[in-house]
């Protein structure tokens, strides 16, 4: 999951000499979680050489272990991006970020999280990092499975509604995207689950000489906060964490942990198709019966697809769904143009937004969203026993549920079929706890009516951790800091001064726009 701002819609971008010394200080290993790391910083780790990247940035690589139980073999890329604290005599020290995923890069996040402080205060005190998660963006070898070819045409034979065939087909897809995976990626897949991630995040803190660090993690950024707090715990400083993961359900129970995420998509969607209802003139599609009009859309599409002229996919009613997926994430100020989208599509105008054919960036995205997430990921059974749960959870989702139960591997919850087929080693796995107790609590905001991920999993997130605090947003869309000015302003605040918010609801949904 990612905060809608970094999240392509489906229309769809020193070296480091590692130790010994470093094995201590990162907690390596694939099955236990590390205890609190040594209060020394590590020998003989790399010195950054940052170099300017246009507009007050600057970015710099470090090579960090590929496998950090063999810190001495072979190394990842890591691209990072920062913006330098403007007041650095009252510096208070590292701010990293990181807006979700799997997939999501980091490279424009210094700038934004300055740029929504109207206060300046952030930009002023922090010196703010971007790390691209291996794999991912900038950071190298990248995570690669089909082509933007293949991808396209796994998605030609999708369906939005119920098909003949559709469970073997997206068996044998799921399949064929693994063996992509596997033959694209390499050595580097067993390496990309998120204690990996929390790991390279340390190995940068080191790298920078600093003793604890601040982190803002919105969505799957989340789950690299929570994984980083429990591995490194006397290395915090402060943890917001903005649109949780449920930490033991994502990775150990993952079928109720997708159903969730089914019922709350669709709960969203029709919101949106209430307002729609009810300001007819405003929205601007289905003429009042904006349900009815959108299953003629998906049953029109489904049945003539857009193409091009050598016979290749455009649209289909599968990828215009899989399209409304992402843009329910903008909540209430998104419902206006999602209307002016849906009717552009119900006319079959390939310039709407929804009918944007797939991309490069729309295949690497998704290849590293189920790469990381059948890492962290384990799913019971067979895939004998997947085809009824995914027929529960596509009922579950009367209108978007068959495009990601049965669609080409695609979107956190879509991910079944891929991750019981799964061809690497799930070496780099964080498997728990997460309750360890940092010194300052750490900062959960949940969105009540969040499609991406749900209210619940920020109110479990905040129960399991050690020592965290929720604010609820009541409002639609992904993120409290995407949607409402007092969850942003009261996680700058926490960021900032380590005070707890003094409310406990933040209540500025925006209204649609």
């Amino acid at each position: 999951m990612v905060a809608k701002q970094a999240h392509p819609v489906p229309t769809a971008s020193g070296r480091a000499r590692t130790w010994l010394a470093i094995v201590l200080v990162l907690g390596i290993g694939s099955g236990t979680a590390a205890a609190a790391p040594a209060e020394v910083p590590p020998a003989n780790v790399p010195s950054i050489e940052w170099t300017p990247c246009g507009e007050g940035k600057d970015c710099a690589t470090v090579e960090a272990p590929l496998d950090y139980a063999v810190p001495e073999g072979q190394t990842v890329s890591l691209h990072l991006t920062r913006r330098r604290a403007t007041d650095p005599a009252r510096r208070i020290g590292v701010l990293f970020v990181n807006p979700g995923g799997p997939g999501g890069g980091t490279s424009s996040w210094p700038d934004k999280v300055v740029e929504r402080d109207v206060t300046g205060a952030t930009g002023a005190r922090f010196d703010i990092i971007g790390i691209d998660p291996r794999g991912v963006e900038k950071s190298r070898p990248g995570i690669r499975c089909l082509s933007a070819d293949g991808y396209a045409a796994q998605w030609a034979q999708a369906t939005a509604t119920p098909s003949d065939g559709q469970f073997p087909r997206a068996v044998s897809q799921a399949k064929d995207f693994n063996s992509a995976c596997a033959g694209n990626t390499g050595a580097l897949l067993p390496h990309l689950g998120t204690a990996n991630v929390a790991r390279d995040m340390d190995f940068v803190r080191a790298a920078l000489g600093e003793e604890k660090v601040s982190y803002l993690g919105l969505s799957y950024g989340t789950y690299i906060g929570t994984v980083y707090a429990n591995l490194f715990p006397d290395r915090v400083r402060a943890v917001a964490l903005d649109g949780g993961y449920d930490p033991h359900r994502f990775t150990s129970d993952p079928y109720p942990n997708d159903m969730v995420q089914y019922q709350a998509v669709e709960e969203s969607l029709n919101r949106f198709l209430d307002w729609c209802a009810s300001d007819v003139d405003k929205c601007g599609f289905g003429r009042g019966k904006p349900a009815e009009a959108f299953r003629a859309v998906q049953a029109d599409l489904d049945a003539n697809p857009l193409r091009n002229p050598a016979g290749g996919l455009i649209a289909n009613g599968a990828t215009m769904t899989f399209a409304v997926v992402s843009a329910l994430n903008s909540g209430g100020p998104g419902w206006v143009q999602l209307g002016r989208s849906l009717a552009r599509a119900q006319a079959r105008d390939a310039g709407s937004d929804l009918l944007a054919p797939i991309s490069e960036e729309d295949t690497n995205f998704y290849a590293a969203n189920v790469a990381v997430e059948c890492n962290d990921r384990i799913f019971p059974g067979s895939v004998d026993d997947a085809e009824a749960e995914l027929a529960k959870e596509a009922e579950a989702g009367p209108l978007l549920g068959n495009t990601v139960a049965y669609g080409p591997p695609n979107y956190d919850h879509g991910h079944a079929l891929a991750c019981l087929q799964w061809p690497a080693e799930r070496d780099s796995r964080y498997p728990g706890p997460y309750d360890v107790r940092t010194e300052t609590p750490i900062l959960v905001v949940g969105t009540t009516h969040d499609p991406d991920t749900p209210y619940q999993d920020s109110v479990e997130l905040a129960k399991t951790l050690g020592n965290a605090r929720l604010l609820t947003f009541d409002g639609d869309g992904h993120t409290g800091y995407g949607g409402s000015e007092c969850a942003r302003a009261a996680e700058y605040r926490y960021l900032l001064e380590l005070k707890l918010p003094e409310t406990d609801v933040c209540k500025d949904n925006p209204p649609p726009a």
